[in-house]
């Protein structure tokens, strides 16, 4: 076993740590708080995950955004107000702000896409 190959650097840890970061707290929308609870700016932190993937740390925040508000779309009956209470937005009017900005499409007219 050769330990020097299993050493990573520290741009490679901090990305390990952002991801890990993002999947405890999955309604965190904020570069800003995870750089914070990295120890990191904002800027290293979209730096380094822009090298280690393609894709900022925004990119990856708004990523999982997506992928956590289609399943509640798809999988629930909840009224588009509970699903933008439980993912933590402000108000069921920026929720459905965001949906229209990374989907294309408003939650109510994702859900009936889906449904057809």
């Amino acid at each position: 076993l050769n330990i020097d190959r299993l050493s990573t650097n520290s741009g490679d840890y901090t990305f390990h740590a952002f991801t890990a970061l993002l999947r405890e707290h999955p309604h965190q929308r904020e570069v800003q708080w995870f750089a914070k609870e990295l120890g990191i700016t904002p800027k290293y932190l979209s730096e380094i995950c822009k090298e280690r993937s393609g894709k900022s740390a925004s990119e990856w925040i708004a990523d999982v955004t997506v992928a956590e508000l289609k399943h509640y779309l798809r999988n629930s009956t909840m009224p588009i107000h509970e699903v933008a209470k439980i993912m933590e937005f402000p108000n069921a009017s920026f929720f459905c702000q965001y949906t229209k900005k990374h989907t294309g499409m408003t939650p109510n007219h994702f859900r009936k896409e889906r449904k057809e």
